[in-house]
């Protein structure tokens, strides 16, 4: 089972997170990984101006998940999404190509240097259509890195996926505990009963892999009596889809509790900074690093 975490994509998507995969174990997966020592501050995660950093040097400037190509089906159908904390607006032009910006240059007398939206980077990854702040990006390709090739090795046909609906949610927490709580899985047999009943999460079966900005989590299904827990296209039944989604939902509603009850233990200031627990919390460790590279001069000047 794999979990493939883009370290760009700020928002995971509520609590299923693995498929099939089985070529590397906990620890061959865990030795890769450099060491991690002690966390980033517990300021960071209360401080507005870290915030801010982080939505202008973070969320601008990366790729950003806006949709699937099944929500504008059809020329002049449109959906929003956001460019950190910009909002986009993606609409299928006459010609079927994906634009991110309406066509207000269309309008007689409007005048759009001064009231025009920005155009705005659209790319997509088979169904999935990402957005970038800025008109002149990275490469959509570039930004995946391994993530392409390691979903490939999976078998998933990608374009086979339809879109089924879209959902969203808010949470008392910095968006920072909440990508930490999907990129360690130690809590997940107190936690997460029954997710642990599906997937084994021990120790020695879970492994943490990470290339680039691309994190994976690989643990192997229990002999459970129910299926594992996958990626369907149009055929599926309605019926497995719902079971699926109860599932994630449980899964989510747990790990709610924990993600929002971070913020009274880090604004109570008791500590300046955690330590990182070796191997299991190896994926948090290089998400962190990531991000203080982001905000290097804040590194510099704040404790």
């Amino acid at each position: 089972m794999r979990c493939l975490c883009h370290e760009s994509v700020t928002a995971p998507t509520r609590g299923a997170r693995h498929l099939r995969h089985e070529s590397v174990t906990a620890r061959q997966a865990g030795d890769r990984l450099a060491p991690i020592g002690t966390t980033i501050p517990y300021s960071w995660y209360v401080d507005p101006e870290i915030l801010r950093r982080e939505q202008e040097r973070i969320f601008r400037s990366a790729w950003q998940y806006a949709g699937h190509t099944g929500q504008p089906p059809e020329p002049g159908t449109f959906f929003t999404g956001a460019a950190g904390r910009a909002p986009a607006v993606v609409t299928r032009a006459a010609d079927g190509e994906l634009r991110a910006a309406p066509r207000s240059e269309e309008e007689p007398g409007f005048p759009r240097d001064e009231l025009g939206l920005h155009w705005v980077a659209v790319d997509t990854w088979g169904p999935f259509v990402f957005v970038h702040a800025s008109p002149d990006p990275e490469p959509l390709a570039d930004a995946l890195g391994t993530m392409p090739a390691q979903v490939a090795e999976l078998g998933l046909d990608l374009d086979g996926l339809v879109h089924h609906s879209r959902w969203e949610t808010e949470l008392e927490a910095n968006w920072k505990v909440v990508c930490e709580n999907f990129r360690e899985c130690h809590h997940c047999e107190v936690a997460h009963p029954g997710f642990s009943a599906v997937i084994d999460v021990s120790t020695d079966a879970y492994a943490l892999d990470a290339s680039g900005r691309v994190s994976a989590q690989l643990g192997p299904v229990r002999n459970s009596g129910r299926d594992t827990l996958d990626v369907a296209g149009a055929d599926v039944e309605q019926s497995w889809i719902d079971e699926l989604m109860a599932f994630d939902d449980r899964v989510g509603v747990e790990d709610r509790v924990l993600v929002e009850g971070v913020p009274r233990s880090v604004a109570a200031g008791a500590l300046e900074r955690g330590v990182l627990m070796g191997r299991s919390e190896q994926l948090i460790g290089r998400f962190q690093q990531l991000t203080a590279a982001a905000l290097t001069d804040v590194v510099e000047t704040r404790p």
